[in-house]
């Protein structure tokens, strides 16, 4: 999950199995796993949520080799003046390096390349399981006084947020700039305004979730591209 302008390494590890709980614990995880399996999940879920995880000083940490680089076409997103990042399901996790990247171009111009503009779409059920990228996409927005990187987000599951005082359930807006919408995207206009947004004769289009909604997007691509704004699918459908 690291940016080619950082100089470390993040990984996100979920500990639901006896072999990421004992890596958790080889690099200083202090939290005490009961069970594995729901109990597990449910405890590094819920630092997800806003806990910051304790870790123990450890002089001793494991070697680790990475295998790489290995890439894919979502490198070819900066080749391109603007770009659309569809993320769907656990398919955001494949934007993390690139989100980044994008803040790093917006502050060093130097290194911006082609890029002036990104979309990102992000649907998701909830966010319950992934707040701290939603904190990160939060600061990314906050930082970008140009705007040049728009966070738009579809939620399909109901979150709600209960007053226990009042007894008032209502929906809760995700925090950007953008409201969140409730329910799943209209695909197509969804490129309609992303022409009226930033008409450019060339935008690229990468996605990454289930397979019926990459080819909704494939799709809803194609049928929104014409002479003067064309959307390139740069994404391998299943």
């Amino acid at each position: 999950m690291s940016s080619p302008e950082e100089d470390h390494l993040s990984i996100l590890l979920r500990c639901g199995d006896p072999f990421s709980a004992e890596v958790a614990k080889q690099v200083g995880s202090s939290f005490e796993i009961t069970a594995l399996g729901s109990a597990a999940q449910n405890s590094a879920d819920h630092r997800m949520e806003g806990d910051e995880q304790i870790l123990e000083s450890r002089t001793a940490l494991p070697h680790m080799c990475l295998v790489g680089p290995l890439g894919n076409t979502s490198e070819e997103v900066f080749k391109y003046e603007a770009s659309v990042l569809v993320g769907g399901g656990e398919g955001f996790l494949s934007f993390v390096s690139i989100i980044k990247s994008a803040w790093y171009r917006i502050h060093y111009p130097q290194h911006r390349g082609q890029f002036r503009k990104l979309f990102f779409v992000w649907v998701c059920k909830d966010v319950s399981h992934c707040q701290w990228f939603r904190s990160l996409c939060m600061a990314v927005e906050a930082q970008d006084l140009d705007r040049r990187i728009e966070v738009h987000t579809y939620m399909t599951g109901r979150t709600v947020f209960h007053d226990s005082v009042s007894d008032i359930t209502e929906e809760v807006d995700m925090g950007f700039i953008k409201p969140t919408v409730y329910g799943r995207p209209d695909w197509d206009m969804v490129f309609q305004r992303v022409q009226a947004a930033y008409p450019c004769r060339e935008i690229a289009v990468f996605a990454a979730g289930p397979p019926g909604m990459c080819q909704q997007v494939y799709d809803a691509c194609t049928n929104q591209s014409n002479v003067v704004n064309e959307f390139l699918w740069k994404t391998d459908l299943m």
